[in-house]
């Protein structure tokens, strides 16, 4: 895999990051291939299932009234198996901690997005996005201007 795909799939990922805390959902939208799916599991339970860049979006429908941030690290990514040589797909995994604050509570999910990814003209978008979360916990926080 060339630096600049490399550079363009972590560019892909801070992307979703900031769209998804920015409720960008036009931004949103268009990390996605048209018939891409984003899972989300819990251990081997499976929580959610989307698919279609409007069906993925419904997933954030649900972070309405919370403040959240995403922290993204420990990316790295690999030629996709079916595109040895075309160039057009890859996979990758990253770690993601992602808080949702509400009032006086953080939950903070600590997961590992395994992704597959899709050249198209517009750049590298998501065909499929997994999201394992492997552990939350509530903290207590003190947002500012707040006692």
């Amino acid at each position: 895999m060339r630096p600049d795909d490399e550079l363009a799939l972590g560019r892909l990922l801070c992307e979703y990051a900031a769209c998804v805390d920015g409720r960008d959902h036009d931004g949103l939208r268009a990390l996605f291939t048209a018939d891409a799916t984003l899972t989300v599991y819990s251990g081997e339970r499976l929580l959610e299932e989307h698919s279609r860049p409007d069906g993925i979006l419904a997933i954030f429908e649900a972070l309405d009234g919370f403040v959240t941030l995403h922290e993204v690290a420990g990316h790295r990514f690999d030629p996709g198996p079916a595109a040895a040589g075309k160039g057009d797909e890859a996979h990758g995994e990253a770690v993601c901690i992602a808080h949702h604050v509400k009032g006086a509570e953080d939950l903070v999910v600590y997961g590992r997005y395994r992704d597959r990814y899709r050249r198209t003209a517009e750049g590298w978008r998501f065909l499929a996005r997994r999201l394992d979360i492997n552990w939350t916990e509530r903290r207590a926080v003190r947002l500012p201007g707040r006692a």
